[in-house]
């Protein structure tokens, strides 16, 4: 799993890391939404977490790139959000935002999510397609 990291906060980017540390990812941890979208590309991630109130571009607008960006697609995207900062969730739903996540959060509630979504991306990517008629 190839995990997506958009964090300002140096201590929250090591906290992400430390998180994953012991899991089957790849991690790649940006401090702001343009450098996201430039990398990311490359990168290519299964799922990013991204902080709703960077600087600059924002978590929604960073989402709502993701999202329309061809080689980002299908980046399942989970937005994070603290109690002084609280998620806008009519916003996050607009924009894309596959799941959400509460600052501080328990390290198992990150892995599971992360595992979920990259787990449903996987299982939708391995479907066979239907041809139109």
């Amino acid at each position: 799993m190839r995990i997506l990291i958009v964090e300002d906060s140096v201590t929250m980017r090591k906290v992400m890391e430390m998180t994953f540390a012991g899991e089957d990812a790849e991690l790649l941890a940006v401090e702001s939404g343009e450098l996201a979208l430039q990398q990311g590309r490359d990168f290519g991630p299964d799922v990013a977490f991204i902080d709703a109130s960077l600087p600059g571009l924002d978590g929604y607008e960073v989402t709502r790139a993701i999202k329309s960006d061809p080689q980002l697609a299908g980046t399942s995207v989970i937005l994070m959000a603290s109690q002084h900062r609280p998620l806008d969730e009519a916003r996050a739903s607009e924009v894309g935002a596959d799941d959400h996540i509460l600052k501080p959060f328990d390290t198992q509630e990150a892995i599971d999510k992360a595992t979920e979504l990259a787990r449903r991306a996987e299982t939708l990517s391995e479907a066979p397609s239907i041809p139109v008629a």
